[in-house]
């Protein structure tokens, strides 16, 4: 067995550190696609309270009855824009992580084939 430790970026450790999945160790296993399940349940919460909040906005645009309509409005309010960002946020930790591992596996990204994927994704 060959020691292939020295063919991925140093900073690459930093990563697995943070995510507790190593982008080198992966690619050097050959292993497939990635799942961080607690991230997927965090962003689809996320989701869920901005779909809640712009229900409970529009509900109250068009006069019907709304939880803005109770003391429950600055809490909806909150929660709609900070699941925003929680949801981008934890989007771009995997897209960034997906052109780690890519960099790590192929010696470079190529933003077209990224770029593709994602729209296939879609």
């Amino acid at each position: 067995m060959t020691d292939t430790t020295s063919a991925h970026d140093p900073d690459d450790s930093a990563a697995a550190s943070t995510t507790g999945v190593d982008p080198a160790a992966h690619a050097r296993h050959g292993k497939g696609r990635v799942h961080f399940g607690g991230l997927t349940a965090l962003r689809g919460i996320a989701a869920m309270c901005v779909v809640v909040h712009h229900i409970e906005l529009y509900n109250e645009r068009d006069g019907y009855f709304s939880l803005y309509d109770t003391p429950l409005k600055p809490v909806i309010h909150v929660m709609g824009g900070h699941a925003v960002e929680v949801f981008f946020v934890l989007s771009g930790f995997l897209i960034t992580y997906l052109l780690r591992r890519e960099r790590v596996t192929t010696g470079g990204i190529s933003l077209k084939a990224f770029w593709a994927r994602r729209v296939l994704r879609i």
